[in-house]
């Protein structure tokens, strides 16, 4: 959200208890933004995404390619005939699970 006015030297006095302060001071950093740029831009109507939803979806989005990677690495070892003597279901069983989990971590990064 711009501001139409960028001279920011005015100051708004807000009285607040510690625990208040606390509060705001902790949401503020967990958007990754100052209290005066958190204040500001949520009293004017934005609404900022916590710092933390971007974290876990990179990280959703990371463990998707480590079990795509696994996966690789299971087919690889069928299709060089690496894996002689495991079970078929035992291997169909893994692919799926396999699968099962990627679209799982998919939806839910889908979600943040």
């Amino acid at each position: 959200m711009k501001s139409l006015n960028v001279n920011r030297e005015r100051a708004l006095k807000v009285y607040l208890s510690d625990i208040d302060r606390l509060l705001i001071e902790e949401k503020a950093g967990s958007h990754n933004l100052s209290v005066s740029s958190y204040l500001r831009k949520t009293a004017l109507g934005y609404r900022p995404k916590p710092l933390l939803d971007h974290q876990i979806a990179l990280e959703l989005i990371k463990v998707n390619g480590d079990i795509g990677r696994l996966g690789g690495l299971l087919k690889s070892c069928l299709s060089e005939k690496q894996c002689e003597g495991a079970d078929a279901l035992d291997i169909s069983s893994v692919l799926k699970s396999i699968e099962e989990t990627m679209d799982m971590v998919r939806q839910r990064a889908a979600k943040l």
